[in-house]
């Protein structure tokens, strides 16, 4: 949180206009409390997606979809706020909707069958929090750098031109959409997976996240078909500059395929992470996204302008689809199986799926 503060001098150094740096670290600063609320929230939300309790969630977020349309306007229009308003309704909404989630949660006793109450005996257990960070700091690593790639490019189509930002900024609204539904089934994915491997039952985790996978596949493919198809109507909608819809137009397959390897990288992803195998996706991304996509990025961008930033995103998706659906595809199901149950404190027991305690 502390580097949000340096907002503002770090997109000047990448010679972005004064003013444009200045109103973005404006809003950064002003808006960053909500970034916490997302934390706490989206931390909560986990815990229970991963009893299976999900629709809580999902009637919770689309409620707040609304909310949090009707708290910015009033703060900006109204009220006539800015962008401080803007990031304090931000705040606000997100505020809301973590209490909320708790509130609704909590009184229907959902934390009852797995949370008995706070217990410094539970919590300070040396070995627990090894195992949980070793989990959760490479994936975080790996997050990192793929939303790190995303900002840079940002930066990198600033320097081109206002109207080649907004573009770029526009297209990354589309590809977020496509986000919505990758993260969805990953979870989805995930979750279901991750129980069968903590009963033993590595043969139907296996066969759940094959099949998530392929379906995965079917759907960013069908995603980026129709945003293909509707982009000459989108442009029109979401921006009436004739310079922004021919750069968004030009984008119009290098968008379509990053929707595509979005919508399998994200469930691989979370495949490998429920699996506990987050070393792979932190050294994966990185190199992808860094070593080859960012490179790619900037060198097609000298060329191609627009245009070749977001080929270079393509590259760097289209080798780690590649890296994680092979290590998905190498998984030892068995073992993984018998790694999920010592990580739950639980007694190992026969792994389903041809191999047995007694066969390792």
């Amino acid at each position: 949180m502390l580097l949000r503060f340096l907002t503002t001098p770090i997109l000047e150094a990448f010679h972005l206009h004064h003013d444009v740096a200045v109103a973005a670290g404006i809003y950064t600063i002003w808006s960053q409390v909500g970034f916490l609320f997302d934390v706490w929230y989206y931390s909560i939300k986990e815990y229970y997606a991963a009893q299976q309790i999900t629709v809580p969630a999902a009637i919770v977020d689309a409620i707040f979809v609304l909310v949090n349309f009707v708290v910015t306007y009033v703060a900006v229009f109204p009220l006539k706020g800015g962008l401080v308003g803007a990031a304090l309704a931000f705040c606000t909404a997100k505020l809301l909707r973590t209490i909320t989630y708790i509130l609704v949660c909590w009184s229907k006793g959902y934390h009852k069958k797995t949370w008995p109450g706070w217990s410094t005996k539970e919590i300070f257990v040396g070995e627990r929090w090894r195992r949980l960070l070793a989990m959760t700091i490479p994936a975080a690593i790996g997050g990192l750098a793929e939303e790190l790639q995303f900002q840079v490019c940002t930066l990198m189509a600033g320097e081109i031109g206002p109207a080649e930002t907004a573009a770029f900024n526009l297209a990354m609204n589309i590809i977020i959409l496509s986000f919505l539904f990758a993260m969805s089934m990953g979870d989805s994915v995930g979750i279901r997976m991750a129980k069968r491997l903590g009963e033993g039952d590595a043969e139907r985790a296996a066969f759940v996240a094959k099949l998530g996978v392929v379906v995965s596949l079917i759907g960013g493919v069908f995603m980026a078909g129709l945003a293909f198809v509707l982009m000459p109507v989108l442009v029109r909608l979401m921006s009436k500059d004739p310079v922004v819809q021919e750069q968004l137009l030009r984008l119009r397959w290098a968008g379509a395929v990053t929707i595509a390897l979005v919508g399998e990288v994200l469930p691989l992803v979370t495949v490998l992470t429920r699996q506990g195998r987050t070393k792979i996706v932190s050294i994966t991304l990185p190199v992808c996204c860094w070593l080859l996509g960012f490179p790619s990025s900037y060198f097609l961008g000298r060329a191609h302008g627009l245009l070749g930033i977001c080929e270079g995103l393509s590259v760097g998706y289209s080798l780690a689809c590649v890296f994680l659906m092979i290590a998905v595809a190498k998984s030892d199901w068995p073992q993984l199986a018998r790694d999920a149950q010592r990580r739950a404190e639980m007694e190992v027991t026969e792994v389903s799926g041809g191999v047995s305690l007694q066969d390792s």
